[in-house]
């Protein structure tokens, strides 16, 4: 007589059984555990269990003791699957809050960020970085490592009209960037300010209002209040009313 067999998987469980058989000269069959897996099914058992000792009785050498035990673990896990149950619920519902709350209160700061961000005196300023609403300041460098000084400016300007001037920069992580300035009269390089976004705009009057002067401009990198790297080239602007 021929038998079929279907399917791989079943091929190899009949073959492996034959092997085994070979070895060991017995028929062994794979281990099953009698304990269901899931928590519903395990309780269910449990209680089938109880159900069964109590009837069985003595037949089997079962003490009431032991059909106490076996009550008392079916109440004690029945009850902690109703309380898994309910506080699964209940996180549920908390995590369902606390989102649509996380959106409501996201759409509002947004708003509130977006309205200081419009502010004449925000663009000029660090403020930004203070408010935590400069996005650029949560990857900013941290001072002291070899990439940070490493880093430096660079400046490109030009000559604006009122005797203004005109200084782009790039910023890469930095969280701001200094900006010193050089003209007549001074023996080193002032701090004109602190700038979080391209370009600044050098709005002082001119010493004399009708002469040209020339203008020295540099700049350094600023994250967590501390200047670092190196300072970048030095520019020339030629201002004029």
């Amino acid at each position: 007589m021929y038998i079929i067999l279907a399917g791989a998987e079943y091929i190899n469980d009949t073959f492996q059984t034959f092997h085994n058989i070979g070895q060991t000269g017995k028929h062994t069959v794979p281990h099953q555990d009698f304990i269901p897996k899931t928590d519903v099914d395990f309780l269910s058992w449990l209680q089938q269990l109880a159900r069964g000792a109590a009837e069985i009785g003595e037949a089997l050498g079962i003490t009431p003791e032991d059909l106490a035990t076996l009550q008392g673990d079916c109440a004690d896990y029945d009850a902690c699957l109703h309380e898994a149950s309910a506080a699964s619920a209940a996180a549920k519902a908390a995590t369902s809050r606390k989102k649509e709350a996380r959106r409501a209160i996201e759409k509002r700061a947004r708003s509130f960020a977006k309205r200081v961000k419009g502010h004449r005196s925000y663009a000029q300023s660090a403020y930004g970085i203070q408010l935590g609403i400069d996005a650029s300041g949560a990857h900013a460098i941290s001072v002291g490592t070899q990439e940070a000084a490493q880093e430096q400016p660079k400046l490109r300007g030009r000559r604006l009209s009122h005797g203004q001037a005109e200084i782009k920069f790039t910023k890469r992580k930095a969280e701001a960037v200094n900006i010193y300035s050089k003209r007549e009269g001074d023996a080193d390089f002032v701090l004109l300010a602190r700038v979080s976004y391209s370009p600044f705009v050098d709005k002082r009057p001119l010493l004399s209002p009708t002469k040209p002067e020339r203008r020295e401009y540099i700049a350094l990198y600023v994250s967590h209040d501390q200047e670092y790297g190196q300072r970048s080239g030095i520019i020339n602007v030629i201002c004029a009313d």
